[in-house]
């Protein structure tokens, strides 16, 4: 259950790299910036290096969810669009630093074959479909291993299949990438 609400599916991270922090800001910090997607969204981290510079402690932690509806949702950031859409101009009207904001765009984009935040959601949601199915019949698993050991067994690897067929899928969505032309 911890891999289908966590954010480990795919991860990078950026150390000590100087960028501009926010808006009319004429300094550069130096940041970690930390990018961790799970099935559900991304969580985006920054953290200064010190963590205190200019005289503010940089130290954030965003996460974007394109689940609870999975739809895609109309182009654009109105009331019909996708959540994520919807939380990332939320989130530039907070004021979140741009770092932030630069990474989490790349997820928003729909078209000309930047097709991320589309890749991602599509492959979140047909592993966390067999994540739930390998569950269900990991239940039904500890009920046959009272009744028959062999049936147990037998079950048992299925919920193993399926947890490797969630794996595979997530990972064939994600690269399958058209040649750029």
């Amino acid at each position: 259950l911890e891999c289908n609400f966590g954010y480990a599916w795919y991860e990078d991270e950026i150390k000590d790299v100087p960028t501009q922090y926010k808006a009319f800001a004429n300094y550069e910090i130096h940041a970690d910036i930390g990018l961790h997607v799970g099935l559900r969204g991304i969580n985006i981290t920054l953290k200064g290096v010190p963590e205190y510079q200019f005289n503010e402690r940089i130290n954030y932690n965003e996460a974007f969810r394109w689940s609870d509806p999975w739809a895609q949702g109309r182009l654009g950031f109105g009331p019909n669009a996708g959540r994520f859409n919807r939380e990332f101009r939320a989130q530039q009207f907070r004021g979140v630093p741009y770092p932030i904001q630069w990474i989490a765009e790349y997820f928003t984009l729909d078209g000309e074959q930047i097709r991320w935040g589309r890749r991602f959601r599509v492959a979140g949601w047909y592993a966390h479909i067999f994540l739930w199915l390998a569950f269900a019949v990991y239940l039904i698993t500890l009920i046959l291993f009272w009744l028959v050991i062999r049936l147990g067994a037998i079950a048992m690897v299925w919920t193993g299949v399926l947890m490797i067929l969630a794996i595979f899928f997530y990972g064939i969505i994600i690269i399958n990438d058209p040649e750029l032309h």
